[in-house]
């Protein structure tokens, strides 16, 4: 029941931090992003996180774990697409599109 318990709040825990971020206001500011990968990688849940349903924090979780080099972008990638048996060329289009609209967001 104890185990129950804290796999619920973990999982709060996660979907807040998400949802801090998604509530932010400034698309250029990545200092939420920063501190909540700082967080997860303390409490090693980055694995956790990269699992959440709001598709804009994974992508944007994964390319600044990538740049830190906690993860390695291309296989995350290869393993989503595999895992959601979502065409690749489908795929690569969604998140070329996504990559392209963040890039001139972040730049």
């Amino acid at each position: 029941m104890l185990q129950n318990q804290m796999q619920a709040l973990r999982t709060l825990m996660m979907q807040c931090m998400a949802d801090w971020y998604l509530r932010g206001g400034d698309p250029n500011d990545q200092t939420r992003l920063s501190r909540i990968l700082d967080v997860a990688q303390d409490l090693k849940a980055l694995s956790t996180l990269l699992n959440a349903s709001q598709f804009t924090f994974v992508v944007d979780l994964a390319c600044l774990a990538s740049r830190r080099e906690y993860l390695k972008l291309d296989k995350w990638l290869s393993d989503k697409i595999r895992e959601h048996r979502v065409s690749p060329l489908l795929s690569f289009f969604q998140i070329t599109g996504y990559f392209q609209a963040r890039k001139m967001c972040w730049s």
